[in-house]
């Protein structure tokens, strides 16, 4: 299945996608995280151009849920979903209550969406299914964890970026300055927000 999952990898990106992100061990499949910068390109090719604009994150993906596979029995507090199927045949069962429906099959290009709390499964059948996935964010000021992190992430990608141009632009000695103000910025931030938490 590696070799699957790094073929979908190397397609997504030869249409210009950047992936800040993957996990191929999930014990269904695994997905790609996608350049959230990228996210209005993304939902035109993958989801649909009819689709208006969204404001705040949509935290694109690309799942690759392995032949007679699931995904865990979920919803969410806080986003609708809107998935679209890229390739192959996937089972998808979804309820407005704990208890699971039957299963309905769809197609490639079948676009599906579901609302905030309604439950929710993506199921790989005699193949693997390919997947692509957009969030709604329903409450943008109250991020979940998984949103959290993935905020880490793009944040990370960026300081890494300004690093890397910083390091092109500038000598070694004013690379080094340059360094040492950052850390500093960084010190005095990571106090301020210390001491707004503690006022709470």
């Amino acid at each position: 299945m590696s070799n699957l999952f790094f073929s979908i990898k190397k397609e997504i990106e030869s249409k210009g996608y950047e992936i800040i992100g993957h996990d191929f061990d999930r014990p269904w499949g695994g997905f790609l995280l996608i350049n959230e910068s990228q996210s209005e390109k993304f939902i035109n090719q993958f989801i649909s151009e009819d689709i208006d604009k969204i404001d705040g994150r949509v935290s694109p993906k690309i799942l690759i849920v392995n032949q007679n596979s699931r995904l865990s029995w979920q919803y969410h507090h806080r986003r609708k979903e809107i998935w679209k199927v890229y390739k192959n045949v996937v089972g998808v069962i979804r309820s407005s209550s704990d208890k699971e429906n039957e299963m309905h099959i769809h197609k490639e290009g079948d676009l599906i969406k579901f609302d905030k709390e309604e439950r929710h499964r993506l199921v790989g059948l005699s193949k693997p299914g390919i997947v692509a996935e957009i969030w709604i964010h329903t409450d943008i000021e109250n991020p979940s964890d998984e949103e959290r992190f993935q905020m880490q992430v793009n944040i990370l990608d960026e300081k890494i970026k300004m690093r890397n141009a910083m390091k092109s632009i500038l000598n070694t000695d004013q690379y080094e300055k340059w360094k040492k103000i950052e850390k500093q910025k960084e010190r005095k931030k990571r106090k301020h927000s210390k001491m707004k938490k503690e006022k709470k």
